[in-house]
């Protein structure tokens, strides 16, 4: 569920707006590495076919 939030918004209900934002940063900085860390491991465990495949797969639409 995606909360949206302007920027005045923000600022009135987070108390230390600075600090949270430098929290939002790094942690969009370090979120790709994690991604492709989690991704190696996962190597280890199953094949790299079982891993291409979709968790989530896309049935065949009618018409």
């Amino acid at each position: 569920m995606a909360v949206e939030l302007s920027p005045t918004d923000f600022e009135q209900r987070i108390s230390d707006a600075a600090t949270a934002r430098e929290k939002i940063a790094d942690f969009e900085r370090i979120l790709p590495p994690l991604i492709v860390n989690v991704a190696l491991l996962s190597l280890d465990r199953q094949s790299a076919e079982t891993l291409r495949q979709s968790p989530f797969p896309i049935g065949a639409r009618d018409g």
